[in-house]
């Protein structure tokens, strides 16, 4: 997936309604998200009968094991609903990089 950031990015900066630079974007990308991002190795078995990873695998097999750990994360044993937040919401929000001070 980290790879995919790399080779699409410059295509969709210039894309974009208000087009970003592409060098600039990618820039962005290498020094306030990737130094954030976390690879983890996905078993085959997460949600290999989930319609959700079918359709997925249908559409680009490259996107599988992001939704196969998506499927994982949806299905955490640290979902719970007693009055707080949705974990999968904090999950996320850890993803997003911390604005420096």
């Amino acid at each position: 997936m980290v790879a995919e950031v790399e080779r699409y990015l410059p295509e969709q900066a210039r894309e974009r309604t208000r087009a970003v630079e592409p060098a600039m974007a990618v820039a962005r990308w290498r020094t306030m998200y990737a130094p954030y991002v976390r690879v983890v190795d996905v078993p085959d078995s997460w949600g290999a009968s989930d319609p959700n990873v079918q359709a997925v695998a249908r559409v680009d097999a490259d996107d599988v094991p992001l939704a196969r750990l998506a499927f994982a994360l949806a299905r955490s044993p640290a979902d719970s609903d007693h009055g707080r937040a949705d974990s999968r919401d904090t999950q996320v929000a850890m993803c997003w990089p911390r604005t420096r001070t």
